[in-house]
């Protein structure tokens, strides 16, 4: 499977515990950076390696993406209000507001 794949199951999971959501448009994912929208948008991070070759993703790494591969702003810049990481047994929700510090 795909890290794409991943990435939008990893997303529908998010939506189970939401009630009357959205779900972006591959042109909002994409330029707006946020899969889901309330009456706020969230951007759902799944769960990642520390390295490319490590075998299993690790719950206590999550990266940041200041720039992406084009070289633009990455999704901590973007429209989404909350940041929500996927870990084994839970979510972890932050608020856009609370990423600041960690931007460059």
């Amino acid at each position: 499977m795909g890290f794409l794949s991943k990435g939008k199951m990893v997303e529908r999971a998010f939506t189970k515990v939401l009630s009357n959501h959205k779900l972006s448009t591959e042109q909002e994912d994409i330029t707006e950076h946020w899969d889901i929208s309330t009456n706020i948008k969230f951007d759902v991070k799944g769960l990642k390696k520390a390295k490319r070759s490590d075998g299993e993703p690790n719950e206590n790494i999550h990266w940041l993406e200041i720039k992406n591969v084009n070289g633009d702003l990455g999704w901590v810049y973007g429209e989404a209000d909350y940041f929500v990481f996927e870990t084994i047994d839970y979510w972890v929700i932050v608020d856009k507001n609370n990423m600041a510090k960690y931007k460059i």
